[in-house]
C-alpha cells in the first residue's frame, strides 16, 4: 500500500516515492515504444556491439550472427561482418587471430566496394603482424607472415 496523507482541503495527496515509481515507469513504456520503432536489426547491432566493447565477444558474435541468419538483406550486414572480424582480432590469442584472418577474408569477398574493404585488409595483414613471433624466438613462419603482409599492402596500394 502507498502511504497517504490528507492535506486540509480533502484531497489526497501521493508520497514522493509513489510519484518517482510512476515517472520511472512512463519513462520506461517511453523507451520500449521507442525500441519497437526501431528496427529490430539495429537492435541486434547495437545490442552486440555493446556486448563486445564490454568484454563479452562471444556473445556478441552470436547476436551478430544471428542478424545475419535472420535478416539478410539488413543494411547492418557489412557492418556486422566487420565487427565479428574485429571482435575475433581485439579478443587475440591465437585461434581467434586465425578467426579474424577468416572473417576480415570473407568481407573482403562479399563486399569488395565498400569503403571498409581496404580496412579489412589492413586489418588482415595486422593479424600476421601480430602473429609472428618475436625477435628472440626461432622464426618458424615468419617469413611466410613477412610474404603475405608485403602481398596485402601491393593490393593496397593498387
Amino acid at each position: 500500500m502507498h502511504d497517504r496523507s490528507c492535506t486540509p482541503g480533502g484531497r489526497i495527496r501521493l508520497c514522493p516515492k509513489f510519484r518517482k515509481n510512476k515517472k520511472a515507469q512512463k519513462q520506461k513504456a517511453a523507451a520500449t515504444e521507442t525500441e519497437a520503432s526501431v528496427a529490430p536489426d539495429k537492435i541486434l547491432y547495437d545490442r552486440a556491439i555493446k556486448d563486445i566493447k564490454k568484454g563479452r565477444h562471444e556473445v556478441g558474435r552470436l547476436t551478430l550472427q544471428t542478424l545475419i541468419n535472420t535478416y539478410p538483406d539488413s543494411e547492418y550486414l557489412a557492418d556486422a561482418k566487420l565487427a565479428i572480424a574485429d571482435s575475433y582480432y581485439k579478443e587475440g590469442g591465437s585461434a581467434n587471430l586465425t578467426q579474424a584472418i577468416a572473417a576480415y577474408k570473407d568481407f573482403g569477398v562479399f563486399f569488395p566496394f565498400l569503403p571498409k574493404a581496404p580496412y579489412a585488409q589492413m586489418q588482415v595483414a595486422m593479424t600476421h603482424y601480430k602473429q609472428m613471433e618475436k625477435p628472440d624466438r626461432r622464426p618458424h613462419g615468419s617469413k611466410g607472415r613477412r610474404r603475405r603482409i608485403s602481398n596485402v599492402s601491393a593490393e593496397v596500394s593498387q
